[in-house]
């Protein structure tokens, strides 16, 4: 029997008890399913239906062979209004039928034949039947329009995509992600949003740092209602980029801050707003910040310094080659011959990986390097090897900036040195469609460090010979998009960049 495969990835909002009984009972009950305006026998006794935080799976066997019955709808009265003729017509000419005239009983009719489908011809059917009998079960609904198909859901969806027997089938209400979704933020919406950013911004003089966050909210709210709200003074000391993460990123509220500092005022947009939801969103998140102070807290009072901590031994940089712990080592190598004699470079290496063991950064990747920094700094570190762990992934794009001390700078050199060379040793090299790794955007921010902190040399014996075409076509493109060098033509400039940075192989 072929089976059937509907997956649904959505924002990470734990469901509630109700919410999962509402559709277990639904998807228990569904034995013939309604396709269109047919009910078809279809064989859903085997179904299996799985949530977790970011997604629901719904899978069924189909018969191999489903026979639709015929269908006989009657419509309006043939003397009836046009527009009510007109819209019986548009209604039920695409569903494979006729329309006619019922001359003895003065009426319209749809008449639509028995037919037989196979289990890859009814599958597109089954799916769009499936979401739409689940969608009407949420209590709160966003109205989401996927192709021009109303679809209210319980939360934000990233992807819905259908499988008979692992291939992909298409279906009304598919899309690859949250951004692809056909539904464009409205800009009348977004303006909205952003007025009252505004106001808020003129009345307490405060300043947003989540403005991108404005377009998704419009996208999710066409009718925007606002709740200017507080978060409790308390865990306005925990760090800035955890705050942000957890505020802006994950629940989605408007940040705000003044002088640099994080303030209390929060903008919440949803559907809806009254006292019971407002108290409901400040207990999500105050739940979500103390989960960040309790692991803060665990993470400094084990928190690793002076050394590799032993734990990166069991992580794995890629299977192919080994653990984080041997980067650290090889680290310390390259160091060495770049820049020898260096023992504060030499501390910032031991330490830079340290993080990756950390709860808050397992459970939130984007915060590896500024968790450690903060760390560091906390357990009495000097300012420079702190600094230069915090920023020793920058640039992270070519918008980021680059690390802001030259201990920071040395150290993201050598991070992003060993990982390409690490990579080529061991056959992952760029093609002009893939590149997994980054490894392309790891040697354009080696190009920007060399270049922005006038650190020469740097290529020569450190870059691995299967990568010297990878770093000559970033040169060329950091001046073509940069040109920081000198004003002079490109060509030149090249021979310049040259001087200062040898293309030799590796030593």
């Amino acid at each position: 029997m072929p089976n059937l495969l509907i997956l649904i990835k959505q924002e990470e909002i734990p469901f509630s008890e109700s919410e999962i009984k509402n559709v277990w009972w639904l998807i228990e009950g569904m034995v013939y399913p309604k396709i269109g305006t047919l009910v078809a026998p279809i064989q859903m006794q085997h179904k299996k239906y799985i949530t977790t935080s970011k997604s629901i799976e719904f899978e069924v066997f189909l018969d191999d062979n489903i026979t639709l019955s015929s269908q006989k709808v009657v419509g309006p009265k043939i003397d009836a209004p046009q527009v009510a003729i007109e819209g019986f017509y548009t209604k039920y000419i695409n569903n494979g039928g006729r329309v006619t005239k019922d001359e003895e009983n003065g009426v319209y009719v749809f008449i639509k034949e028995a037919s037989t489908k196979t289990a890859e011809e009814i599958a597109p059917l089954v799916t769009e039947s499936v979401l739409d009998a689940i969608s009407r079960k949420w209590k709160e609904t966003l109205d989401l329009i996927i192709n021009g198909n109303n679809l209210p859901w319980c939360r934000p969806i990233h992807s819905i995509s259908a499988f008979i027997d692992g291939k992909p089938i298409g279906h009304k209400f598919a899309f690859n992600s949250l951004k692809e979704s056909p539904q464009l933020a409205n800009i009348d919406t977004m303006k909205a949003i952003n007025d009252e950013i505004n106001r808020i911004e003129k009345e307490y003089k405060i300043t947003c740092v989540s403005r991108q966050s404005v377009e998704e909210l419009a996208w999710l709210y066409p009718v925007p209602q606002f709740c200017l709200s507080v978060i409790p003074h308390k865990y306005l000391t925990l760090p800035k980029e955890i705050l942000k993460l957890t505020i802006a990123k994950n629940q989605r509220y408007i940040m705000f801050e003044r002088g640099g500092n994080i303030v209390e005022n929060i903008l919440i947009v949803g559907k809806k707003h009254n006292k019971t939801i407002e108290e409901g969103h400040i207990k999500t998140l105050k739940a979500r910040l103390d989960d960040a102070v309790y692991y803060l807290e665990k993470d400094i009072k084990a928190f690793k310094i002076d050394s590799i901590s032993p734990t990166l031994e069991k992580i794995t940089f890629h299977q192919g080659y080994g653990s984080v712990a041997k980067r650290v080592q090889e680290m310390n190598i390259i160091a060495q011959k770049l820049f020898p004699n260096d023992d504060t470079l030499k501390q910032a290496i031991a330490m830079c990986k340290n993080d990756l063991t950390s709860n808050i950064v397992q459970s939130f990747t984007e915060l590896q390097g500024y968790c450690g920094g903060f760390y560091l700094k906390k357990l009495g570190i000097s300012d420079e090897v702190s600094t230069a762990v915090g920023e020793h992934y920058k640039p992270l794009n070519p918008n980021d900036d680059v690390p802001s001390t030259i201990t920071g700078a040395k150290l993201s050199l050598i991070d992003k040195l060993q990982k390409v060379n690490s990579l080529a040793e061991i056959g992952e090299i760029p093609t002009s469609s893939r590149d997994p790794f980054a490894i392309r955007r790891d040697i354009l921010s080696i190009i920007r460090v060399c270049v922005e902190h006038k650190i020469e040399n740097i290529f020569t014996h450190t870059i691995h010979e299967k990568l010297q075409n990878f770093v000559q076509e970033r040169v060329k493109l950091y001046l073509k998009d940069f040109k920081k060098l000198n004003e002079i033509d490109a060509k030149h400039t090249l021979e310049e960049f040259k001087k200062h940075c040898n293309f030799g192989k590796l030593g």
